[in-house]
């Protein structure tokens, strides 16, 4: 993986996509730059490197579908917190 480039096919011509895929391009760049001057680090660089660009790609790759079904688990956890209840005795 050398950099991270702009994908062939724009969709719709998006400006704050493009935007954002500059930003991650810059911040490519900056952890190149990061990985050459503290060798020390350069794993644990390069790993941020590949989550930024899985990140990218799943952005790219449109929202995953919702779930339908009830019972099926997500991301929104459906207890109230500890506010919903009464003092702890």
């Amino acid at each position: 993986m050398d950099t991270l480039s702009l994908p062939e096919q724009e969709s719709g011509g998006d400006q704050a996509m493009r935007g954002i895929i500059q930003v991650i391009q810059s911040i490519d760049r900056i952890l190149l730059s990061v990985i050459t001057a503290l060798p020390q680090g350069a794993k644990e660089f390069s790993m941020a490197r590949q989550l930024i660009e899985s990140g990218l790609a799943k952005a790219l790759t449109g929202p995953s579908p919702v779930s339908s079904t009830p019972t099926e688990p997500g991301t929104q956890f459906p207890g109230g917190g500890f506010s919903s209840f009464g003092p702890l005795r």
